[in-house]
Formats: structure tokens, sequence, C-alpha cells
């Protein structure tokens, strides 16, 4: 969660995108990323290309009906550039992370600026959102190398 709401890769991405001035005017990706992306800057441009089923299966479209897609879009979204408004910057954030194992989250807050704030849950907060960025993927791959151990 970030800020109290949820939040998925996309949205994670276009912040790191918006605190870099880079504008973001099309997403490519499943269903669910497309609505995550609408949820953030209602009139970004978007081509979907596969119905998510779950972490690891979705149906795609046939390759030639995807390029098609994200041609059309693409097409659209830099047509469209100058309509399309960057998703603003906030003044903080406070990022939630709910790891699988609550050794996971214990090892994470070690790590400075890093809170337990619940059996598997941590919060990194800072006004720096490339702070954050950082920390987090820190604690991802610090999340891979237990999984690892485990299973």
């Amino acid at each position: 969660r970030l800020n109290g709401k949820p939040v998925g890769e996309v949205g994670l991405n276009m912040h790191w995108a918006s605190v870099l001035g880079a504008p973001v005017i099309l997403v490519v990706g499943d269903d669910k990323v497309a609505d995550e992306a609408k949820a953030l800057v209602p009139e970004i441009e978007t081509a979907v290309v596969k119905q998510g089923i779950s972490q690891f299966t979705a149906y795609n479209l046939p390759l030639e009906e995807a390029r098609r897609v994200i041609q059309t879009a693409a097409e659209r979204a830099v047509r469209r550039a100058s309509t399309i408004p960057q998703l603003p910057r906030l003044d903080s954030y406070n990022l939630e992370i709910d790891f699988s194992l609550s050794e996971i989250a214990h090892l994470a807050s070690f790590i400075p600026t890093v809170e337990r704030i619940g059996g598997r849950t941590v919060r990194i907060t800072s006004d720096d959102y490339r702070q954050v960025q950082r920390i987090r993927i820190v604690c991802t791959n610090l999340a891979l190398v237990v999984v690892k151990q485990h299973f």
C-alpha cells in the first residue's frame, strides 16, 4: 500500500516516473495493469494484451493481434501526449509491504527507515521516493533470498 491505498507494480513505476519527470502516456499489459494505471491517471492510454487469471496465468491475445493493439494504443498515446497528465508527486511516501513470511519482515526491520508494523508487514516512510524505491528493492531481494532458503 502506498499512503494507505493498494498499489501494484505499475503504480510504483508511475510514481517513479513522476519523480524523474518522465510522463507516462501508455501502459501495456494485462487488464489488471490497465485498471491500476487508469485509476491513477484516467486519461492514460492502455493496451490490454492479456486477461489475468492468476499470478502466473493469463489468456494472451494472439501475437499479431497483440501487436496491432499495442501499435494502435501507442499511436493514440503519442497523438494525445499533451493531454495526458503526469501523476502528481506526493509530499511524503508511506509504503507498506506485506511479506509471505514473518521472518522476512523481521530481517527487513533492521534496514534503516524500515519499521515493522505487523507480523508480516513493514513500512518505509520518506519524503524522497527514490529512497523508498531503493529500500523496497532491497526488501524485495531480501525476501527472495529467504524464500529460496525455505522452499
